[in-house]
């Protein structure tokens, strides 16, 4: 699964709202200036909670696990349980998103759990189980991680919160998928797109239909694919993010232009590639604006490949040689010895 995303599943768990990076500033500023003038009571704790989500959400995880830290100090100093609960979930998400630190994100995410079952918290317990559902599912334990979001289903349903079971349900649909099992990813993803319809939740209803593109793309259903990507794609649109989509609706270009390569119909397979390069490339540059240096080799490797298959190799010689740069992967160099 791509970091991209897994931070997304992670902002949606905590219902943190990534805002443009302006009035982002201005929040983080009005808050340290508050926290500095709190007493050390609730209210600081809580403040300290919100800094710390806000520094992970323009990813400067220092600050974002010291206010953490903080905000875990003085809540067990004047024995705020909540707010200690919160600290142990704030810092769960930080040490298995940004460092991989299983074993401390384990111990935060069953402190904050145990801490939520003896207040009653149901809707704080299921952040606590999703929380552990990802970090069993980053380290490949799959049993684990299922179990966890169905434990995190099973108390949305007694919540009857619809947003929050059409969330496990897609949940569910990413886990089964990434697995093989691609009828329960769909039943899922089509049981949350359902609810996401329901209750006119637009967020719900993209993330389902980006699922069920990824799994009819499995499943070699292209043209479905395409739909639900392009639907997805126009409905973020509305809600400010267009470009979520676009290595996926590519990935779907790409596939149709290998067929219609192979049924000898290479005017069509040239348009469906030359689709393909232009997304790939507006996801290339985004990465490079966000210094992802990882996912930047990935999209150059596709590109490359991709120039291949257009017959400019040119273009597919500087891509290949750019991405080889930065992981050295064999495929990439016998890629690179056909040109």
């Amino acid at each position: 699964m791509k970091p991209s995303i897994q931070k997304t599943i992670l902002l949606l768990v905590c219902s943190l709202y990534s805002l443009n990076s302006y009035s982002q500033n201005n929040t983080i500023d009005s808050l340290k200036m508050l926290v500095s003038q709190q007493k050390e009571d609730t209210n600081k704790v809580n403040t300290q909670i919100r800094l710390s989500e806000k520094y992970y959400d323009i990813w400067d995880i220092q600050k974002a696990t010291n206010y953490a830290n903080e905000a875990l100090g003085l809540a067990q100093k004047i024995v705020y349980k909540k707010g200690e609960g919160n600290a142990h979930l704030m810092l769960a998400y930080i040490e298995w998103s940004s460092n991989s630190r299983w074993a401390d994100a384990t111990k935060h995410a069953l402190a904050a759990l145990e801490i939520m079952k003896m207040l009653g918290y149901k809707k704080h317990m299921i952040y606590a189980y999703n929380a552990l559902s990802s970090i069993n599912g980053m380290q490949g334990f799959y049993t684990e991680n299922l179990k966890y979001t169905y434990k995190a289903l099973a108390l949305a349903e007694e919540l009857e919160n619809k947003k929050y079971i059409a969330l496990e349900l897609n949940e569910l649909a990413l886990i089964y998928g990434d697995h093989g099992n691609q009828e329960e990813a769909l039943k899922n993803a089509s049981a949350a797109l359902k609810i996401g319809e329901e209750i006119m939740n637009k967020e719900t209803i993209v993330r389902s239909k980006g699922f069920l593109g990824e799994i009819n793309f499995k499943k070699g259903n292209y043209e479905k694919a395409l739909a639900y990507f392009l639907s997805a794609s126009i409905i973020n649109k509305e809600v400010g993010d267009g470009g979520s989509f676009a290595e996926s609706i590519g990935n779907v270009y790409e596939k149709l232009g290998d067929i219609a390569l192979s049924k000898g119909n290479a005017i069509t397979a040239l348009v469906k590639f030359s689709q393909a390069r232009e997304l790939y490339l507006k996801v290339l540059t985004n990465n490079i604006q966000h210094h992802d240096k990882n996912y930047t080799s990935e999209m150059y490797a596709k590109l490359g490949s991709l120039n291949i298959k257009l017959k400019d190799p040119n273009n597919a010689r500087k891509q290949l040689t750019l991405a080889l740069e930065r992981v050295g992967k064999l495929y990439l160099v016998l890629s690179l010895n056909t040109l």
